[in-house]
Parts: structure tokens; C-alpha cells; sequence
């Protein structure tokens, strides 16, 4: 499904890149639940025009 729901409420010219993230670049510890679910994010980038 990834960003489809997302692309039918936006223009046309608008794409849209989703980014998953998580034990490949963490931005916490991930020995603890608390750091693993800082880690779990993704990362839209919306780009005008085609």
C-alpha cells in the first residue's frame, strides 16, 4: 500500500517517496524498547513538478 492512500488527496505534479529507516541508521539505542521505537520512522519527501 505504502503511500497510495497518501497520492490520492495530493496534485498530480506532487510525487511522493516514502523512506523506511530503523536498524540501518537508528537515531537511539536499540537495546531497549524505548530506543527501538524511536527508530522505527519513516521519511516522506514530496517532490513538485515531473
Amino acid at each position: 500500500m505504502g503511500t497510495t492512500v497518501l497520492r490520492r488527496h495530493l496534485p498530480n505534479d506532487v510525487r511522493v517517496t516514502a523512506r523506511g529507516y530503523g536498524e540501518a541508521r537508528p537515531v537511539a539505542d536499540n537495546d531497549d524498547e524505548a530506543g527501538r521505537k524511536q527508530n522505527r520512522r519513516v521519511t516522506l519527501t514530496y517532490h513538485q513538478g515531473r
